[in-house]
């Protein structure tokens, strides 16, 4: 996490914190200046600069946010906001504290020496967390 010596004023959003990095977009610890949502710690994600401009990639986003809007369940983050600021297209979302999937994937292959895929990690930690029991696939790279 790169901690900001000062927020960062980004539209109706503080920025505290830099906590992840995609192919597509920046990852933000914020906070709102809007009353319904102050006192809570949100995840900004930000399309990355040279993407604002390719039209595709807005779209992508733009979807990502109208799906999220539409999914209602504990173990999904919920979205708060869509919008730009100053040419800088974001999602405003429901900050959920832990480990990333990435880190919690790359503390398994630590310890074990097992890469788990994107999908076989994702499957295994949304198993575990809502208690079912994890069926690993015959055809998976470690099973």
């Amino acid at each position: 996490m790169e901690s900001f010596n000062k927020a960062q004023g980004f539209g109706p959003y503080k920025l505290h914190a830099k906590i992840g990095k995609g192919g597509v977009a920046d990852l933000f610890l914020g906070t709102s200046s809007k009353q319904k949502d102050q006192g809570h710690l949100l995840a900004i994600k930000k399309l990355l600069p040279n993407l604002s401009a390719n039209r595709p990639f807005v779209e992508m986003l733009v979807n990502e946010a109208k799906v999220g809007v539409l999914l209602q369940h504990p173990s999904i983050a919920s979205v708060y906001d869509l919008g730009s600021h100053q040419s800088e297209f974001f999602i405003a979302m429901e900050y959920v504290h832990g480990k990333s999937l990435d880190k919690l994937n790359k503390a398994i292959l630590t310890a074990s020496g097992i890469f788990l895929s994107f999908h076989e990690s994702k499957n295994c930690f949304s198993s575990s967390f809502s208690g079912r029991i994890m069926r690993i696939p015959s055809n998976s790279s470690f099973a």
